[in-house]
C-alpha cells in the first residue's frame, strides 16, 4: 500500500522493495488470512472492542500491536508531517 511506501521511503528504503513477494506476500497472509493473530484483532477492534480489552481476553500474541506502536514513534522521530494522530480506537 501507498502508506507502506511511503514509511519506507522516509527511511531510506526503497518503496519498490514492498512490491515483491515478501513484501506483498506478507501482507495479504495479514489480511486475509483467517487464521491470522493481527487480522483477528483488527477484526475485533473494528467491532469496537478496545486494544487492552482485546489484549487482556487474548491467548495469542498479535506481533502487528507492538510493532506498530514502535512504528508509530519511529515515524514521529524522522518525520514531523506524517500523520500518526489518526485514531482507530
Amino acid at each position: 500500500c501507498i502508506e507502506t511506501q511511503r514509511v519506507a521511503q522516509i527511511l531510506g528504503g526503497k518503496p519498490d522493495t514492498l512490491k515483491g513477494l515478501s513484501g506483498v506476500g506478507d501482507t495479504f497472509g495479514t489480511c486475509f488470512g483467517p487464521l491470522s493473530r493481527n487480522r483477528n484483532f483488527g477484526i475485533r477492534l473494528g467491532k469496537g472492542e478496545t486494544v487492552a480489552d482485546i489484549l487482556h481476553s487474548s491467548s495469542e500474541i498479535a506481533e502487528g500491536v507492538d510493532t506498530s506502536l514502535a512504528l508509530a514513534e519511529l515515524i514521529k522521530s524522522v518525520d514531523k508531517s506524517y500523520r500518526v494522530d489518526l485514531k482507530y480506537a
